[in-house]
């Protein structure tokens, strides 16, 4: 057998394919996933030639520095694995091409097609293959086949010099002596002005392109066939939409639903697992159909876990006992439901259905840092046996495939902390060099380095050890007749602000003997530290159980508002990596997936599908997030140019930032990560279903006291961030530019972040308001609610400051609206961030409907998702609208989910949305920017326009735009706005009209039944029997009862005639009078 040995590593040969004495193709298999991974780590690195060996001889050799792509799988056979590698040259189709000899042309259009910018005919290619053979750019060549493979046998192998600039000659030439043509008739020049133009006149011919490219997995069907819902019939387009989802889910692991808030993500998710399961049994039980699987609840049996945000919870456990039939429903509240499901096992029994809060799934307990010992001396770094190179951090084997690693001590002595396993001086984890050139020595881990867990301190470099131990107090059981003194802790946990404008605090670890350094280092005062307590709750993450003893328990997970996992080292983000590797199928579900950056994407791409990551080349974590960005997205870099240098004309001199994400994205990210996996729905496409809606924004005169107060604060806090260098003041700039104008009283002096010092004091303007005046704002405000109340209209009003700091205005405007708009207290609710707990704020809010309440007030991030404002409780329907931003922020994702919740599939009334805003204010920036991002938004899923697609491209980063915009009266920004608006609600409201279609059958329709059956009721499944079943079932059918029997046997319950007579048949003779009425007892019980 031959085997093939690259540098010390030993494997042995399946086939290898060279041309021209250059290895083209290599495949190579053994037992050991080791020898298999450093062999192809090998190829190409130092100049290692690959020989292939029979036996000790050298049987072929191909030497110089191989570039070659690697793919490797594992086979299992038996108890056997065997580990098989296929490598392939970077010189296909680049140098070489190999050509079908029975498909030869149908290869080379391909070929064409793929490495060249050109559009081709495929009736073109008999000229092109003769005109570049003539020309020697297709010149064919011998292949040398070594080991066993018949599959090249049936290939030719082709040498090309071809170029973009030979094809363009050899395709003008062509076309010009008329070898080939276009079209056969005479065409006309494409007459359009801009891209819309484009899109909107030969947009259909695209569409006509792309169907005949694309092989879609299913056609587009307005039914499902496998399913049926209790109350609801979903639309054709969601019909759709689960159709697609099925379908991928039975060729792929996961599927992502993207659509537009009010698309009705949660009942098409629900039906997707509903859906699938279903033709999953059909499939398998090819004698049952759908009316069975309905009517007998125990048929399908299947467990899908939700993972979603907190005020879901509740609306999901409900959603799924009103839709899904048979359906059991537990929310996940407690480490002892877990316990209990793992007792019950693996096999599911009957629809169950279980529901997490994603703060409830990640939540564990706290951890504090190990390491204590101080020591000086020299470090040791973890370098490759090998290769000698510097190990990799997460990797097990090195780039050249050994995975032995040595200690190799340093010259320099440091001082740090030390590994309590090994004794070494701790290096930090994370990806940057170990050693760094601007401290002249290496990045040793000290105390401070340990304030807080991050990926820098997780574990020791030299031995992996573990540096953080969970701080919660053990459980002692002993009987002790006297408490142990406690052991002094070495580590101690303190709160304190995070900078000098003292207003926000977090929570750190210090060194017991090294606290004083501590503040002394980050310029604390004694008075503004507080201890904590050390112990922190004593609890195990929900989802970290499941990962760890309920793997394979689930059959599949849906993950609502997936965009709140992007995070690579959030706590929410590992909680979905535990989900996903305890499940078999995935669901995930957004309305914005594209937040303006690439990396929002990596993370969520990486855990639901690795593999395809991996063969793109991106490793988990910063550096392939890095890699990814660069790819998709933008990337910032910083260079410090060197001056007085004689030549750096190549040279873009020392990089002092590292590399930053910027916004903007690729449309590339979709066809080559989303197109397979993902369907989109916009809410547009529903909209004939959908009353109208109508965007506005009103702007309001602004105080000339006001604004002359505004101007100036602005003014100075700016000229402290460029000439005083404190770009920490950027949070204070655009709070107070965005709320000072609203609120122009009671706000305290603004301080620097780094210094403490006061910056700027705003003069208070109370007496604006001073004896029940309103600010013009307010008084236009309350015009808008006074006209909507004349209508019968309710409204929700949403404010960005609404905490207890200065700013605050939620307050203010319930007594405003209170008082100008003659409604009663109770009829003025404000609803706030910190009351209700999310999970119950549907709950409270419908109460509160209830109660009378036509006016809301809160911040727009609390009902940003899930909560609807058109909805019944108790029998009675509830409407609300109209929304009102009275002020707006500069997050974009959580401002357009807000503006949409009102803009339901169940709304019956037009709705409106006004965004108010004072002239003369970034407030008008700041909407606008919320403009734009719906534009480029309308654009990932489907609604293409010019603006759209660059606005994705370029991306905004608001909270910069909005600091660089200049607060001065416009008339042309006004009116570009408002024509953007207006351009929104064309869009929104296009397609109106009676539409006429086939609702699918609900669960009553299907079966027959009323209502469906509990299954813990052992009788309640033949509920769907009638009469003679029943008899049936008692053995007392119509094999010897008469029609006419069964009737007479029905009027004399009625009438209450000695029932021994009626049944006695002339078969039945020999029956006794006793036996005969305890029978029908049963059934007389079982009937009534």
């Amino acid at each position: 057998m031959l085997r093939v040995t690259v540098g010390n590593i030993f494997t042995y040969l399946n086939y290898a394919v060279a041309v021209d004495e250059k290895l083209i193709v290599l495949s190579a298999f053994n037992n050991n996933e080791m020898s298999i991974k450093g062999m192809c780590a090998n190829i190409g690195l130092n100049g290692n030639p690959v020989r292939i060996l029979d036996e000790d001889r050298i049987h072929a050799s191909f030497g110089g520095r191989l570039e070659m792509e690697h793919y490797h799988t594992k086979l299992s056979s038996g108890r056997e694995n065997i580990y098989h590698s296929v490598s392939f040259s970077n010189l296909i189709n680049q140098e070489y091409v190999f050509l079908n000899k029975d498909n030869r042309e149908d290869d080379v259009y391909s070929y064409l097609m793929n490495q060249f910018d050109y559009p081709l005919l495929r009736e073109w290619i008999p000229y092109i293959c003769k005109t570049a053979e003539e020309k020697d750019l297709f010149v064919k060549r011998e292949m040398k086949i070594i080991g066993d493979c018949v599959d090249f046998e049936k290939y030719e192998v082709f040498q090309t010099a071809m170029t973009n600039e030979e094809l363009q000659k050899i395709l003008e030439i062509g076309l010009s002596q008329k070898h080939i043509c276009i079209a056969k008739e005479k065409q006309n020049a494409l007459q359009f002005q801009n891209m819309d133009d484009y899109f909107e006149k030969y947009g259909h011919t695209l569409v006509d392109n792309l169907e005949k490219l694309l092989k879609p997995l299913s056609p587009m069907e307005d039914k499902v066939k496998s399913l049926a819902f209790i109350e609801k019939s979903p639309f054709p387009q969601q019909a759709a939409i689960i159709n697609g989802a099925v379908k991928c889910l039975q060729h792929k692991d996961y599927v992502l639903l993207i659509e537009s808030m009010g698309a009705g993500k949660t009942l098409q998710a629900m039906g997707v697992a509903e859906a699938y399961f279903n033709e999953q049994y059909l499939k398998a039980h090819p004698d049952k159909n759908i009316i069975d699987v309905y009517k007998d609840g125990s048929l399908v049996n299947y467990r899908v876990i939700i993972m979603c945000p907190p005020h879901l919870v509740e609306k999901w456990a409900q959603s799924l006992r009103d839709e899904i039939p048979y359906a059991k429903v537990v929310i996940l509240e407690s480490l002892e439901q877990l316990v209990a499901l793992r007792k019950e096992g693996k096999d599911p029994k009957g629809k169950q259905f279980y529901v997490l809060s994603k703060d409830s799934g990640k939540l564990s307990y706290s951890y504090a840092p190990v390491p204590y010992q101080i020591k000086r001396k020299k470090p040791k770094i973890p370098v490759c046996a090998n290769c000698g190179k510097e190990y990799p951090v997460d990797d097990e084997i090195c780039q050249c495939g050994c995975d032995t690693w040595v200690l190799e001590e340093q010259g320099k002595v440091e001082t740090g902390l030390v590994c309590p396993e090994c004794g070494e001086l701790l290096l930090p984890v994370d990806s940057r060099k170990i050693y760094d050139p601007d401290l002249g020595g290496y990045r040793v881990l000290k105390p401070e380095d340990f304030a807080q867990q991050s990926t820098m301190n997780r574990f020791c470099r030299c031995c992996k050890t573990a540096l953080w131990t969970p701080a919660c107090e053990n459980i002692d059981h002993r009987i002790m007749f006297y408490k142990p003194k406690p052991k002094p802790k070495r580590w101690k946990k303190i709160s304190h602000f995070t900078n000098k404008a003292k207003k926000a605090r977090k929570s750190v670890w210090v060194l017991a003997s090294k606290e004083a350094e501590y503040k002394l280092l980050n310029g604390i005062d004694d008075e503004d530290v507080e201890d904590m307590d050390y112990n922190g709750p004593r609890r195990f993450g929900l989802t970290r159980y499941i990962k760890k003893y309920l793997k394979g328990y689930f059959d599949m997970a849906i993950f609502d508002e997936v965009q709140e996992y992007k995070a690579g080292g959030s706590a929410q983000g590992y909680s979905m990596h535990d989900l996903i590797k305890a499940s078999k199928k995935h669901v995930a579900l957004t309305g914005t997936i594209a937040g303006g950056y690439a990396s929002d994407l990596f993370y969520t791409l990486y855990r639901l599908d690795p593999a395809r990551m991996k063969s793109k080349g991106y490793s988990y974590g910063s550096k392939g997030e890095r890699h990814f960005v660069e790819q998709y997205g933008t990337v910032e870099t910083v260079y410090e140019v060197i001056e007085n240098t004689q030549y750096h004309a190549s040279s873009r001199g020392r990089v002092i930032t590292p590399q930053r994400c910027l916004p903007g994205i690729s449309v590339l990210i979709f066809t080559e990560f989303l197109l397979d996996t993902a369907l989109f729905l916009d809410l547009s496409d529903l909209s004939r279903y959908l009353p109208n809606l109508y965007e506005e924004v009103v702007i309001v005169p602004l105080e000339n006291e006001i604004h002359a107060e505004y101007a100036r604060v602005r003014k100075t806090l700016k000229k402290e961030m460029t000439q005083g260098k404190d770009p920490m003041l950027m949070g204070s700039f655009l709070q107070f530019s965005l709320s000072y104008t609203d609120l122009p009283y009671n706000r305290e002096p603004i301080k620097s972040p780094q210094t403490g010092e006061v910056v700027s004091s705003p003069s208070d303007l109370s007496y604006l308001v001073a004896g029940q005046k309103l600010l013009n704002k307010e008084q236009a405000l309350v015009d808008m609610i006074c006209k909507e109340q004349e209508g019968n209209r309710n409204v929700f009003i949403y404010c960005e400051y609404t905490g207890d700091g200065e700013g605050t205005i939620t307050y203010r405007l319930k007594d405003v609206i209170e008082e100008h708009c003659h409604l009663k207290g109770h009829e003025v609710v404000v609803l706030e961030s910190s009351y209700p707990a999310a999970s119950k704020r549907e709950q409270w809010m419908h109460q509160k409907a209830s109660e009378g309440a036509k006016v809301f007030i809160t911040n727009a991030k609390c009902v940003a998702t899930g909560l609807d404002f058109a909805f019944n409780y108790k029998g009675k329907h509830y409407n609300y609208p109209t929304i009102i931003f009275y002020q707006t922020g500069y997050d974009m994702i959580k401002i357009w989910q807000a503006s949409r919740r009102a803009y339901r599939l169940n709304q019956t009334e037009d709705c409106k949305t006004f965004f108010m805003v004072s002239e003369r204010t970034i407030q008008l920036d700041a909407v606008e920017l919320v403009a734009t991002k719906e534009v480029a938004t309308s654009a990932i899923q489907g609604q293409f326009s010019s603006e759209g697609l660059s606005t994705m491209a370029r991306g905004v980063d608001p909270r910069v735009v909005l600091a660089q915009a200049v607060a001065e009266k416009s008339e042309q920004k006004e009116r570009g706005l408002r024509k953007m608006m207006d351009v929104l609600n064309q869009r929104n409201n296009q397609g109106k009209g009676e539409v006429q279609y086939e609702k699918m059958p609900t669960f009553s329709q299907l079966t027959g039944l009323k209502e469906v059956p509990n299954l813990d009721d052992p009788w309640s499944e033949f509920d769907w029997l009638t009469g003679e079943d029943m008899l049936d079932l008692l053995d007392m059918g119509t094999s010897f009862v008469e029609e006419e029997s069964i009737i007479e046997i029905l009027d004399a319950v009625v009438q209450e005639e000695p029932l021994i007579t009626i049944i006695e048949t002339e078969e039945q003779e020999e029956i006794s009078g006793s036996e005969s009425k305890s029978e029908l007892e049963m059934l007389l019980d079982f009937l009534f």
